[in-house]
């Protein structure tokens, strides 16, 4: 369920199978390359971003990914249409 007004952030909830939350949070994690561990000042430390917070971060630049695609497409097609006027 995604709720948003003009003069907030949007808010997404994805309903997982409980049975399934976990393998599916791993999953994602190990697709997009999460690091259980990280290199800080030369020591190796567990990571400091749990899995679900990397796998929101993660879905956050996708959707805002595919919003930056869609209004460029947009601008590429009224530049080209305007730029037919004419011809």
């Amino acid at each position: 369920m995604a709720t948003v007004n003009a003069l907030s952030d949007m808010t997404l909830s994805i309903v997982l199978p409980g049975d399934k939350a976990d393998d599916i949070i791993d999953a994602w994690c190990i697709n997009e390359g999460y690091a259980e561990t990280i290199v800080d000042n030369g020591e190796t430390i567990p990571n400091p971003v749990d899995k679900a917070t990397f796998t929101t971060e993660c879905l956050r630049t996708l959707l805002t990914r595919c919003y930056v695609r869609s209004v460029a497409d947009a601008a590429r097609r009224a530049a080209e249409a305007d730029a037919a006027v004419g011809l």
